[in-house]
């Protein structure tokens, strides 16, 4: 927004110094949750990496990775039972309702994100 009204240069200078300081105020509150976004990202980049290159040992790698980082070990597992359904699923999709029903019983706590 700042940009802009710098661009046009349409704007008095008071105008452009308060829009600078609201894009600075709006960017500032938002950089926890960029960063929260950012390493969800590359929380289930890793994941989908290790499936990809080495599914069977899926959960202890898994389990690895939030051993490393324990603050984020609920969004590390949630994800990783998401991820292992698709995988599931996309080796053997006529199955998809049957592993489905098995994972909502295996981990019913995350049943509703199935």
């Amino acid at each position: 927004m700042a940009n802009l009204v710098t661009a046009h240069k349409r704007f008095s200078l008071k105008h452009q110094l308060l829009c600078s300081a609201l894009a600075f105020a709006v960017g500032f509150t938002s950089i926890p949750v960029h960063a929260e976004a950012v390493a969800a990202e590359s929380y289930t980049v890793t994941l989908q990496n290790i499936l990809a290159t080495d599914p069977s040992h899926f959960n202890e790698k898994m389990w690895d990775l939030i051993r490393a980082n324990p603050q984020a070990r609920e969004q590390i597992l949630s994800e990783s039972i998401r991820l292992s359904m698709q995988h599931e699923i996309a080796l053997h999709p006529n199955d998809k309702a049957a592993i489905l029903a098995k994972f909502k019983k295996l981990y019913p706590q995350y049943a509703d994100q199935l």
